[in-house]
């Protein structure tokens, strides 16, 4: 086939023209049953349209063969125009990835990627992606025109080698100089280098001579860029002057003591360490700087009689001889008849109430911390309405869950305690209850026990107001839970004729709020429900229950 063959270009799209009712995008889901005869990327014309139409087919339409040929006709003057698709991540994974050698253009332009696997479903130019630059491979522009080509692999940036000088040992080189409207310009020698060249190293090129007469070189790649090497004078000066920073350098230290190693904030380097003649002690000085100094005596053995080596024996009394931290981190005391260990922090029970939430961090010698811990009571139920009508009588709120138990923990753990608050009166709305607050206790930030909050009395109809549930007890990993209660029920409200007061619940340490008229006493212990409110008056109120008990915790420490 010749170039001249090649068909003529589509110019413009077919059916570039047409009216929007004499063509119509193609769709890619089925039309089958949504617009009869309509074609899609899914079923082509569909089988209605080969059906002839005296048997109740549909023909074909014109606008569905205008829109096909129009999408065909459009991507294909894209690609005769010359131009490579940008990469789509969505059309890659409709295809199951791009194939291998296939071109697309990247977001800057001249940038192009050729796909190196089949079923690339990789982004262009991120790290690791199945793609490399169309352009990887070819050379770059010399950025001069040689006067010979075969001058070697290493050219210059404005050199070129012209072979070999008979004359003398070594290759001559000309090259263009831009001083001189890039003439060619007559150069040196380049050293030839022979023989083994060491693992890692290049052989060396250019020599010569600087203004400060020490030798520079070049690599055998002639990167434009020169070494410059010291002579033997210059060798000898900074060896003079090492050796005199040296000296003055054991001068200054021979007074010191100590650098910098370990330093934490608000420490002080050591400055000496001496002998005080008229003390007949060891002396140590410390401080910023020498202007600064600080000096104190130090302790002899002798002089610490009394203290941890040291003291009196008589009257059963025992001589102190060390104090060291054992193997098992406690402080250890011996002394000439044995030794025992003192304790550490967390080696004391320590009971931590938390009436509010908070956080403790553990200890060195805290292993277990042992817990109380009570969800928030329920509020008790409001009453609409009077003797005569509607509700009168409300319920009472149920109890928050209890728990009782211990968490497995290490030094540096933190514990973080959440009380939940105690619950307020719901609205006088059917079946819509409100809750108590959870307490709940996380180490490390992972929530190991919950107790819930008691629910609201809950006003169902006017001859119908249940007491609240009770809260229940959920526990995970570090925790161990050796007791739970999942709290109390409230007092019922009315329930037909009978005319109940709903009290709340009472907690682990009592409380329940009582029933009132007029409005519900609150809960006062943690834990516990709010009592009902009630109206025995012939004028219709509303009157609330009392609000339920908050939660509360108590952590002790253990071995």
């Amino acid at each position: 086939m010749k170039q001249s063959s090649f068909p003529a270009k589509f110019a413009l799209p077919f059916a570039g023209s047409a009216g929007a009712s004499y063509i119509r995008t193609i769709p890619q889901a089925s039309q089958i049953g949504v617009s009869a005869g309509a074609a899609s990327l899914t079923d082509g014309f569909p089988p209605v349209t080969f059906d002839p139409v005296s048997a109740g087919g549909t023909p074909p339409s014109g606008a569905d063969m205008n829109g096909i040929l129009n999408w065909v006709t459009s991507v294909l003057q894209a690609y005769q125009s010359g131009y490579f698709g940008a990469w789509d991540g969505t059309f890659a994974t409709s295809i199951g990835g791009y194939p291998m050698n296939a071109i697309v253009s990247g977001s800057t332009a001249g940038v192009y990627y050729v796909s190196t696997t089949d079923d690339n479903m990789t982004t262009p130019g991120a790290s690791g992606a199945a793609w490399q630059s169309l352009f990887t491979g070819l050379q770059a522009s010399l950025g001069f025109t040689p006067v010979q080509q075969g001058g070697g692999v290493y050219q210059a940036a404005t050199k070129v080698f012209v072979g070999k000088d008979s004359t003398y040992s070594g290759l001559r080189y000309s090259y263009l100089d831009p001083n001189n409207s890039n003439a060619l310009t007559e150069g040196g020698y380049l050293v030839s280098s022979y023989g083994t060249i060491l693992s890692g190293s290049t052989q060396v090129g250019d020599l010569t001579i600087n203004s400060d007469g020490r030798l520079a070189f070049q690599s055998v790649k002639m990167a434009d860029v020169y070494t410059v090497s010291a002579n033997l004078s210059d060798v000898t000066a900074v060896s003079n002057s090492l050796a005199a920073e040296v000296t003055a350098r054991e001068a200054d230290t021979a007074t010191r003591v100590s650098g910098t190693l370990s330093m934490a904030t608000g420490d002080s380097q050591g400055q000496g360490l001496h002998w005080s003649g008229s003390l007949g002690a060891p002396m140590f000085a410390y401080g910023a700087s020498a202007g600064s100094t600080t000096v104190v005596q130090i302790a002899l053995n002798s002089q610490l009689s009394g203290y941890v080596n040291g003291g009196t024996t008589s009257g059963g009394n025992y001589k102190g001889e060390e104090l060291y931290l054992a193997s098992n981190g406690h402080p250890t005391f011996a002394y000439d008849g044995g030794s025992h260990q003192l304790a550490l922090p967390g080696d004391i029970a320590t009971p931590m109430p938390f009436a509010s939430s908070g956080t403790y961090t553990v200890v060195q010698g805290v292993s277990r911390i042992f817990f109380e811990a009570v969800g928030a009571g329920g509020a008790g139920g409001m009453s609409s309405g009077n003797e005569t009508t509607e509700s009168i009588y409300a319920a009472g709120g149920g109890a928050g869950a209890y728990a009782r138990g211990f968490l497995a923990v290490s030094a540096g753990d933190v514990v973080t305690v959440s009380i939940g608050s105690g619950g307020s009166s719901p609205t006088h709305t059917t079946g819509s209850p409100t809750y108590g607050g959870s307490t709940t206790i996380s180490i490390n930030g992972t929530v190991v026990l919950t107790c819930t909050g008691g629910e609201s009395g809950v006003w169902n109809d006017v001859t119908d107001a249940a007491g609240g549930s009770p809260g229940n007890v959920t526990s995970s990993g570090a925790c161990t839970v050796q007791l739970q209660a999942n709290g109390g029920f409230g007092g019922d409200g009315q329930s037909g004729t009978n005319l109940a007061k709903g009290n709340g619940a009472a907690g682990p340490w009592g409380g329940g709020g009582r029933a009132g008229n007029g409005g519900g006493t609150s809960g006062n212990a943690p834990g516990a429900g709010g009592g009902g409110a009630y109206n025995d008056t012939s004028t219709s109120n509303n009157y609330y229950g009392g609000s339920g008990g908050p939660g509360y915790a108590i952590l002790t420490t253990a071995p």
